[in-house]
C-alpha cells in the first residue's frame, strides 16, 4: 500500500495516469492522502489474495486469485466502456504516455480495425507476462461472454494467471499481437540483455512502456526518474538490439 500511495501522492504516477482506474484488494483501503476531502478507496474482492509457490518455474500459483479479479473487472462499467484495459502489478513502473503512443500507431495490426473478438498485446516472446497485461475493449467483452469456458477448461489448469489468460484468449479467439516494446523485466524473465547499472535493473532509460519489478518506493522513483531522461520514442525489439518492434499478427 505504501508503494501505491506514493505513486498517487508523487504526481499520480503509473495507473493513476489512466483515464479511469481501479485498485482491487480484499480490504477497503484509502489510497490518497487524508487531507484530500474525497477518499479514493480500493474495490473489494472477497477472500484471500495470496497464492503458494510452485510449478515448473517456482512462481506464485495465483490463477484462482485472478479468476476472482477478472470477474470483478467484467462487472466494472468503466472498464467495459474503455477502449483499452491495462492490468498492472503494483510494483510495475508504467508510463501511460508511451502506451498511448503505441496504441495510436498506424503501422501493423494496431493501425487496422479492431477484430470482432478483440486483441491483446503479447509483451514477451515466450508468452505474455503478468506485470502488465493490455487488452482491447472487444477482448474484454469476449472474455466476459466466454470466461466460464476458460474457468472450467484447459486454461484453468495453469497455476500462473498470465499463462491462464493467454491460453484463454487463444481458446476464445482473441487475437495476439506481438509488442515486445511493452515490458522490460529486471529478472531477465524474457531473456533481455542484463543491465550494467546495479542494483537497479532493468535499465529504465530504455524506451519500453513498463518496467518490473520495483518493490520499494526508492527503487520505483529511481526508475521513474530514469525514464524521464530517455526520449520516449518507440519501438524497440525484444532483445534490445534493433530499431523495430514486432507487431505481427498471430492466430
Amino acid at each position: 500500500m505504501g508503494l501505491l500511495r506514493a505513486q498517487y501522492s508523487k504526481g499520480k504516477l503509473g495507473l493513476f495516469g489512466c483515464n479511469e482506474w481501479t485498485v482491487y484488494s480484499n480490504k477497503t483501503l484509502r489510497l490518497n492522502p487524508e487531507h484530500e476531502k474525497e477518499a479514493l478507496e480500493t474495490h473489494v474482492i472477497d477472500g484471500p489474495l495470496s497464492g503458494v509457490m510452485g510449478g515448473e518455474f517456482h512462481t506464485v500459483l495465483n490463477t484462482e486469485v485472478f479468476l476472482k479479479f477478472w470477474n470483478k473487472v467484467i462487472g466494472n462499467k468503466a472498464a467495459l466502456k474503455a477502449d483499452w484495459v491495462v492490468k498492472l502489478d503494483p510494483d510495475t513502473v508504467f508510463i501511460p504516455l508511451r502506451l498511448r503512443a503505441l496504441l495510436r500507431t498506424d503501422k501493423g495490426p494496431l493501425g487496422e480495425p479492431e477484430p470482432e473478438k478483440g486483441l491483446f498485446l503479447n509483451n514477451c516472446h515466450v508468452g505474455m507476462h503478468g506485470p502488465i497485461e493490455v487488452l482491447s475493449k472487444n477482448a474484454l467483452a469476449t472474455y466476459k461472454a466466454n470466461h466460464k469456458k476458460c474457468e472450467k477448461g484447459k486454461p484453468a489448469e495453469h497455476g500462473q494467471e498470465d499463462w491462464f489468460l493467454r491460453d484463454c484468449f487463444h481458446e476464445i479467439g482473441v487475437l495476439k499481437v506481438d509488442a515486445y516494446n511493452v515490458l522490460l523485466e529486471g529478472t531477465l524473465a524474457c531473456q533481455e540483455r542484463p543491465s550494467s547499472i546495479a542494483p537497479y535493473r532493468p535499465p529504465c532509460f530504455a524506451p519500453q512502456v513498463a518496467f518490473h519489478p520495483f518493490k520499494s518506493i526508492e527503487s520505483y522513483m529511481h526508475c521513474i526518474n530514469e525514464t524521464a531522461n530517455n526520449p520516449w520514442q518507440l519501438p524497440i525489439d525484444p532483445m534490445g538490439e534493433g530499431p523495430h518492434a514486432s507487431n505481427e499478427r498471430h492466430g
